[in-house]
């Protein structure tokens, strides 16, 4: 039985599946100074039911005061536990995109973005979007008050 729980441990956290999450999170984001720490935000606020729903449903006038605002639905419950589970996922991710030259570090830690075919639907539902709609909210702030205004004090790669 604990074979049949490690097989779906292994297809469920994956690289291939979160690889186009992250890559569209990156296209809208674009080149940001130390953009990789954000990179440690993108699983734990995507996957999470609460913040999927917001980032899913997220237009063009949604900011970071409309996202942290929606404490009372759960958004960001929880967010720095939820970033310590995500870490090797997030790790693993990272090197695969960078393997396939989809993402390309620079020195001052940002990235520029290549090309990515993925692998059409096999990430979760509505996980693109999200993470798409959530790099244009963060696009206009540094990346230290995003951290600030998460409420997230240290992170520990």
């Amino acid at each position: 039985m604990s074979d049949v729980v490690k097989n779906l441990y292994v297809l469920s956290s994956n690289p291939f599946i979160f690889a186009e999450p992250m890559h569209s999170f990156y296209y809208s984001l674009g080149a940001k100074p130390k953009g990789l720490l954000l990179s440690y935000l993108v699983l734990p606020l995507v996957l999470h039911p609460a913040s999927l729903n917001f980032l899913k449903k997220a237009n063009r006038n949604s900011t970071m005061r409309t996202f942290t605002k929606k404490k009372k639905e759960g958004v960001l419950w929880g967010l720095e536990d939820r970033i310590s589970t995500w870490k090797k996922e997030t790790n693993t991710t990272l090197r695969y995109l960078i393997d396939c030259d989809a993402l390309v570090q620079n020195e001052d830690l940002s990235f520029t973005v290549g090309s990515f075919d993925g692998m059409g639907t096999v990430s979760p539902v509505d996980t693109v979007k999200a993470a798409s709609r959530l790099g244009v909210i963060f696009k206009s702030h540094t990346v230290v008050d995003i951290y600030r205004e998460l409420g997230i004090k240290e992170l520990s790669i």
